[in-house]
C-alpha cells in the first residue's frame, strides 16, 4: 500500500462484504489511526443500513459482523413467514424505517414481492424491504451477514450456502478474495471456487488448489468442497463496483500438477488413469494422485467403478476406493484374484524398525491414518488394521474379543515375532489393549502400546453428560460451549457424512459402536501410553487421563495434542500427534536396546 494521506481520517468500507485477511492487512501498513467502518445496506433501503467499527486494538475477527442498525433504521432477521427467528439462527434480512424506498418505478409485480407491510410496526403503510440477503444475530446483538439467499444451490441432492464456502476460504492464509459458484457440466452440478491471493506474488508458501481443497476438507462436509479452484489476479467487476459472477471464467478441465506427479508406468496404470480423467473431467491424473483431492465423491465413486468393471471384467464395491484410493493402488488391487478388502493394510512401507499396527476407529477404515502414516515416512513401517466387513464379503464384527483375535491371527502373519508396537484411535484403542494383553498372555513382548483419545468403558448416558455439565461452574460452562461451538456443525458432518456411505460400512459402523457399548477393560500388565485431545468432550472433563491410571498396572503416560477428538488425526493437528508417536517410539526401541545389553 501507498504512504496514507494525513488528511485521511475515515474510511467506510461497503458494497461486497468485508475480508478479515484484507482488514488486518489494512492495520499492519498503518490503519489505526484511522476509523475504518464496515457497511451493509442496498440501494432499496438508502445505502446503508448497518454499521461496524472494531477496535483496532484488539485482535482481528475471524469474521467481521455488519454491525447493528444505524438511526432511523430496524433490522429484522424472519423465516419464510416473516417471523423472527431465535439469536444465532440464519434467517433472511429485512429492513424497515424511514429509510426504506417506495418501491421499483414501474415494476409493481417486484415491488409487491419485495416490498410488503411491515408486521412489527403501528404506523399506517409502513413497509418492510425483504433484501434476499440470509443473516443471523449474535449474542453481543452484532450482525453476521452469511450471503444470498438465492446464492443457494443443490449439489447431489444438498442445500448448499455458497457463503458459507466462501466464508470458510477467506480464512485460509494467502487467501485474499473468494467466490464460488455452481456450475453445470454435463449434467452434473459442480462447485468452483475463485481465488485471489493475498499477494499477487506467487510464493513457494502461497496455498495450491490441492491445499485449498485439504484444509477445506477438514472444516466442511465433502459434498461443500469444490471440486475446481481458479487462481485469477483480480475479479471481474460489474459498473457498481460489484463481482461480476457471470463474467467468471469457466475452469479449463486441467488438474493442478505437484512436484511429485508421476505419470503411468505400465498398460494398466495407463488404462485406469484414462478412466478417472474422463469420469473426473480433468487432466492429467498422476497414480498417487488422491481420488477425494481431485474432485471425487461417493456418486462418482459408483461410476468410476462401474467404468473399472467393464474395462477389466473385475466387479468392485464402492469400498475398494477406501482401501485403494489412487491408480496405483488400485491398479495393484486388479491384480489380485480376490479383491476383499484385507484386514492388515500396509500404508507406510519405508523403514527398517519394527512396524507399528494401528487399529481403526468406529468407522472401520484405515483412511483416517493417511496423514499420520505419511508422518512416519521415511524410518517407521505403519500398518494399518481395518474392520472386517467393509466390502460386504463377511459380516461386521460386533465385539472387542472378536476383532482382537481376528486381527491378531492376521497381525502375526505379516510379523511372527515381537516386539510388538501396537496403537489405536479412538474405540480402536480398545481393540489394541485386546491384543496387547493378548500377545503378553502368550509370552510375546509388547514394546509400546499407544491409545490416541480413547475412552474405556462404554459411552456415558445422556443424562449423566448433562449431569457432569451441570456441575460445572458458570466460567466452566461458558468455556466449554465456547470451545465446542464447531462441534455442532461438524456433528451434521459426520452423520451427513454416514448417510453417504454404502451399506456395508453402515453395518461396520453399527458393530464397532455395539461392541464398544458392550465392551468392559481389564486390567492391562504392561505400560499404556495415552495421546489426549486437549479439547475435551463432557466425557474427559473428569478425569484429564480419562480413567486409564485404573488399568495401567505397568504405568501410564499421558500426552496432550493441541486438538479435539475429530480432528487430532488431520493436519496440521496430526503433525504434533505424530512428533509425540514418534519420540515414544524411538525411547521404546533406546530402552530395549539397552535391556538387551545389560542382560
Amino acid at each position: 500500500l501507498h504512504a496514507m494521506p494525513q488528511g485521511l481520517r475515515l474510511v467506510i468500507v461497503g458494497g461486497e462484504k468485508a475480508s478479515a485477511t484484507a482488514y488486518a492487512s489494512w492495520l499492519r501498513h498503518g490503519g489505526k489511526r484511522i476509523r475504518w467502518v464496515n457497511t451493509y445496506g442496498p440501494t432499496e433501503a438508502s445505502v446503508i443500513a448497518t454499521a461496524y467499527e472494531p477496535d483496532p486494538g484488539l485482535p482481528v475477527p475471524e469474521k467481521l459482523p455488519i454491525g447493528r442498525p444505524i438511526a432511523n433504521t430496524r433490522i429484522y432477521i424472519l423465516d419464510a413467514n416473516l417471523r423472527p427467528v431465535p439469536v444465532g439462527s440464519a434467517g433472511e434480512l429485512c429492513i424497515a424505517g424511514p429509510g426504506v424506498a417506495r418501491g421499483y418505478l414501474e415494476r409493481p409485480e417486484i415491488t409487491a414481492q419485495k416490498f410488503v407491510v411491515d408486521p412489527f410496526s403501528s404506523e399506517p403503510g409502513a413497509r418492510l424491504y425483504r433484501t434476499g440477503d440470509e443473516a443471523r444475530f449474535l449474542p453481543d446483538g452484532q450482525i453476521d451477514f452469511i450471503g444470498r439467499t438465492d446464492f443457494q444451490v443443490k449439489i447431489r441432492g444438498f442445500r448448499v450456502e455458497l457463503g458459507e464456502i466462501e466464508a470458510v476460504l477467506a480464512k485460509q492464509s494467502g487467501v485474499r478474495e473468494a467466490v464460488v459458484l455452481a456450475r453445470e457440466d454435463n449434467g452434473e452440478k459442480r462447485l468452483v471456487a475463485y481465488v485471489v491471493s493475498a499477494s499477487s506474488a506467487v510464493t513457494s508458501s502461497a496455498p495450491g488448489a490441492s491445499d485449498l481443497k485439504q484444509l477445506l476438507r477438514q472444516q466442511l462436509p465433502d459434498y461443500m468442497v469444490p471440486a475446481d479452484v481458479v487462481f485469477l489476479k483480480a475479479f471481474p467487476l460489474t459498473p457498481n463496483g460489484k463481482v461480476n459472477r457471470a463474467a467468471l471464467p469457466a475452469p479449463e478441465p486441467v488438474a493442478e500438477v505437484s512436484s511429485n506427479h508421476v505419470a503411468a508406468r505400465n498398460e494398466t496404470e495407463a488404462r485406469l488413469v484414462k478412466i478417472w480423467e474422463n469420469v473426473l473431467g480433468r487432466k492429467p491424473v498422476g497414480i498417487h494422485d488422491q481420488f477425494l483431492d481431485l474432485g471425487g465423491h461417493s456418486l462418482l465413486a459408483v461410476r468410476l467403478l462401474r467404468r473399472v468393471e467393464r474395462g477389466f471384467g473385475k466387479s468392485l464395491s464402492i469400498s475398494a476406493m477406501i482401501q485403494a484410493p489412487t491408480v496405483a493402488l488400485l491398479a495393484e488391487l486388479l491384480k489380485q484374484d480376490d479383491q476383499s478388502s484385507p484386514v492388515i493394510v500396509l500404508m507406510q512401507r519405508e523403514g527398517s524398525k519394527p512396524p507399528l499396527f494401528f487399529v481403526h476407529g468406529m468407522g472401520g477404515t484405515v483412511l483416517r491414518f493417511l496423514e499420520l502414516a505419511r508422518r512416519m515416512a521415511p524410518d517407521q513401517p505403519f500398518y494399518g488394521i481395518q474392520a472386517q466387513g467393509i466390502d460386504g464379503s463377511r459380516p461386521a464384527l460386533t465385539s472387542i474379543d472378536e476383532m482382537a483375535d481376528l486381527y491378531l491371527e492376521h497381525l502375526l502373519q505379516v510379523q511372527p515375532e515381537g516386539p510388538y508396537f501396537l496403537g489405536g484411535y479412538s474405540m480402536g484403542g480398545l481393540v489394541a489393549i485386546e491384543m496387547a494383553a493378548r500377545l503378553m498372555a502368550s509370552e510375546k513382548e509388547v514394546g509400546l502400546l499407544a491409545l490416541v483419545d480413547t475412552y474405556p468403558g462404554a459411552p456415558k448416558s445422556g443424562a449423566s453428560l448433562m449431569g457432569r455439565f451441570l456441575s460445572l461452574s458458570s466460567q466452566q460452562k461458558f468455556t466449554y460451549l465456547q470451545k465446542r461451538a464447531n462441534r455442532y456443525r461438524k456433528g451434521i458432518k459426520r452423520r451427513v457424512d454416514f448417510m453417504m456411505l454404502p451399506q456395508e460400512l453402515k453395518d461396520v459402523r453399527s458393530g464397532c459402536a455395539l461392541a464398544e457399548h458392550n465392551y468392559r477393560p481389564k486390567k492391562y500388565a504392561g505400560q499404556i501410553t495415552l495421546f489426549q485431545a486437549s479439547e475435551k468432550a463432557l466425557r474427559g472433563l473428569e478425569d484429564e487421563r480419562h480413567g486409564w491410571q485404573h488399568f495401567a498396572e505397568g504405568g501410564l503416560e499421558t500426552y496432550s495434542i493441541d486438538a479435539d477428538h475429530g480432528n487430532i488425526l488431520n493436519e496440521p493437528q496430526v503433525a504434533q500427534l505424530a512428533g509425540r508417536l514418534r519420540t515414544c517410539l524411538d525411547h521404546a526401541h533406546a530402552n530395549r536396546a539397552a535391556s538387551l545389553i545389560a542382560s
